[in-house]
């Protein structure tokens, strides 16, 4: 027998205010370069990079970009706006840098202890 499968009904789709789809293309590549970090704790997504490179550098710089109880939670929106965050200089510094390269997973763990709600 064949068989007519229903077709799927058009979903509008839906865009965010917060979200530019070209411009977080364009700030993927800065993220690359200078070595950004991500860790999601909760409803929230923590962007990390060290403030100085080569040794001797004490600081890492970290942004927080919290998603509301009622909204949806999407990492890539989340991740979006702490870079935002990050690159007009609303972050605050940590003296977690030796971490940051020595022991990568300690940091996260401590990064999603401190930022989770």
């Amino acid at each position: 027998m064949f068989r007519v499968n229903k077709p799927k009904p058009y979903k509008v789709p839906v865009t965010n205010p917060n979200f530019d789809k070209q411009a977080y293309k364009d700030i993927k590549v800065l993220v690359k370069e200078e070595d950004v970090r991500f860790v999601v704790a909760g409803r929230a997504v923590v962007a990390y990079t060290k403030t100085t490179v080569g040794i001797g550098g004490r600081m890492i710089a970290v942004a927080v970009a919290y998603c509301a109880p009622e909204d949806d939670f999407k990492k890539k929106i989340g991740k979006y706006q702490a870079l935002l965050k990050m690159y007009d200089g609303k972050f605050i510094q940590l003296p977690l840098a030796y971490e940051f390269d020595e022991a990568p997973f300690d940091l996260e763990d401590l990064l999603k202890a401190m930022f989770d709600l």
